[in-house]
């Protein structure tokens, strides 16, 4: 009975090159992917058709293995990587049966994580941290956002009589024309009749009084 994890685990390879080795293809998927657990390669490489499978040691490890599809493995590029249909069944196809010893391990130190999860992680550092929120960016609002955008209000208009000028309250030829003249007033030195108090007289020297 197929184990569901294990099958999640592998990748399916097309369009190797008919040279390629197992350790070369298991040396590529750590270096670039991950931590790699199992590889077999098969077809008839007299007549070009050579696929393999890679079982990788996690789930993340098989997601970036699949990432990988197009690259270039040996002399032939465009190497397509899928999901496989079927795991590897087999203990004689695991890394630690590949001659030359131990694989080199993964660029990332290890663990599922490979070059591409290395290159997805160094992404914000290449482009560098997202912008400021736009009040930092621009400055913070002011406190009354209306004045700091269109300026402070206009100062009231002058008072009427500031603007036109109050009417002159000196004497009728200091108001200029147009004003009139002002009535003299009444000297303090005009004579009044004995007989009648309220009829004014015309001031200078008293007339003489009837006996």
């Amino acid at each position: 009975m197929m184990d569901p994890e294990q099958v999640a685990r592998t990748v399916y390879v097309q369009g190797l090159d008919t040279e390629t080795a197992p350790r070369e293809l298991a040396e590529f998927f750590q270096a670039n992917a991950g931590l790699v657990k199992k590889v077999r390669i098969s077809g008839d490489p007299s007549r070009g058709d050579l696929f393999a499978f890679v079982e990788m040691d996690d789930l993340d490890g098989a997601s970036e293995a699949l990432a990988l599809s197009g690259c270039t493995i040996g002399p032939k590029s465009g190497v397509r990587v899928s999901p496989a249909k079927t795991p590897i069944s087999s203990n004689k196809f695991l890394v630690e049966n590949l001659p030359g010893g131990p694989l080199p391990p993964p660029k990332s130190g290890g663990g599922g994580g490979g070059g591409a999860a290395a290159a997805t992680s160094a992404a914000p550092s290449a482009w560098g941290a997202p912008a400021a929120p736009a009040a930092s960016a621009w400055g913070a609002p002011a406190a009354d956002a209306g004045l700091a955008a269109w300026g402070a209000p206009p100062a009231p208009a002058p008072a009427a009589a500031s603007a036109w000028g109050a009417p002159a309250a000196g004497p009728a030829e200091a108001r200029g024309p147009g004003w009139g003249a002002e009535p003299s007033p009444v000297g303090a030195s005009a004579a009044y009749t004995a007989g009648n108090r309220a009829t004014p007289m015309a001031a200078g020297p008293n007339p003489p009084r009837s006996v």
